[in-house]
């Protein structure tokens, strides 16, 4: 006969056994679903001071697909700048890689610096680059930690020469150019960026190596801005350090010495009719003054046209808004951001008064 013990503690195993099979199975907790925030958009437009801008270009490089060269050459960017806040950058992109995405990776990278605000930023495909497998360059814009330009800077317009030819070298092309810059700098100040636009790259060494020959110390860039054109053109642009203060006027140079400037990032006009051309430039104006400045006064604008009619139609257009002589810089390019985008402006302008 078994113990009263040993019938008590069977009894109740059997009754936890049964209690167990009986209960409802507890559901497993659900993890949490990670949602990944969008990279911020950069700014419209940045306001910044005048005597403390310096200006780089990116190195290039032929590693990988747009993403990983954008990634590396905003880090590499950021890394000479030690610290300086990148107001605006200008990207160039050949291939074909989506132009979307260069904003969002600088979206990204910035993010990553808390100490770094968002620049504006400008995005244009170009017809191709002088390093091969190249898909992107950046130029930048940044703040020093001091003055730098301390009589102001001069902003110099596209100095464009052109053949019919189409086979015509454009190493004489491009001499032409640079000298024009050179003369519309003597006696007024320094390059600090040159930037030339081709219609080919077969020259690109000659080019490069006659840029640095004439503007040593300045951030160089060479871009080929379509990749066909029935011109042979060359067209190059500038940015100098003022050496005098108030130096005498000269076509397509503008002298700034106030406080603080904007810089804009490229704004698209989306559409092909002339209303659609005279809606962007409302915008534009409209986006300029709410920073305490104005389409008039523009330093220096870039037009990005899609192709030779829109250009004309954008041309006209401009001088409803811009009276009187405009220093204008306007290069056909192969495509931009966004679907049915006609052309962009982009501009740098004094802020003459408080937004």
């Amino acid at each position: 006969m078994r113990s009263p013990i040993f019938l008590t503690i069977a009894g109740i195993l059997i009754f936890a056994c049964v209690a167990a099979d009986g209960a409802p199975a507890k559901k497993k907790k659900e993890e949490a679903t990670q949602t990944l925030e969008n990279p911020p958009d950069p700014p419209q437009a940045v306001v910044a001071e005048t005597r403390r801008l310096v200006f780089q270009t990116s190195p290039l490089s032929a590693k990988g697909l747009l993403s990983q060269q954008t990634r590396e050459a905003l880090r590499e960017i950021i890394k000479q700048n030690n610290g300086n806040q990148v107001v605006q950058i200008r990207a160039f992109v050949a291939g074909t890689g989506d132009l979307r995405r260069v904003p969002q990776l600088v979206g990204e990278t910035f993010a990553e610096k808390k100490h770094l605000q968002l620049p504006a930023v400008s995005v244009i495909q170009a017809g191709g680059l002088p390093v091969e497998n190249a898909q992107v360059v950046l130029e930048i814009t940044s703040v020093a930690k001091r003055d730098v330009n301390p009589l102001g800077l001069l902003f110099v317009s596209a100095r464009e020469h052109s053949s019919e030819q189409p086979l015509q070298p454009l190493g004489p092309l491009a001499d032409q150019s640079l000298h024009d810059i050179a003369s519309a700098l003597s006696g007024r100040g320094e390059a600090v960026r040159v930037t030339c636009f081709t219609t080919s790259l077969d020259s690109a060494g000659a080019i490069t190596t006659a840029m640095s020959s004439a503007f040593p110390g300045a951030a160089l860039n060479l871009v080929q801005a379509r990749r066909a054109s029935p011109h042979t053109t060359v067209a190059c642009e500038a940015v100098a350090r003022s050496t005098v203060l108030n130096p005498p006027a000269a076509p397509g140079v503008t002298y700034v010495n106030s406080d603080r400037v904007v810089l804009t990032g490229a704004q698209t006009a989306f559409g092909y009719t002339a209303d659609d051309a005279r809606l962007a430039y409302r915008r534009f104006e409209k986006l300029l003054g709410g920073y305490g400045a104005s389409i008039q006064s523009a330093a220096l604008l870039h037009i990005y046209p899609l192709s030779a009619s829109i250009a004309a139609q954008a041309a006209r257009i401009h001088m409803e808004f811009v009276k009187g002589p405009a220093p204008v810089s306007e290069i056909q390019f192969e495509s931009l951001p966004g679907m049915d985008s006609a052309f962009a402006l982009e501009a740098v302008a004094p802020a003459t008064t408080q937004p």
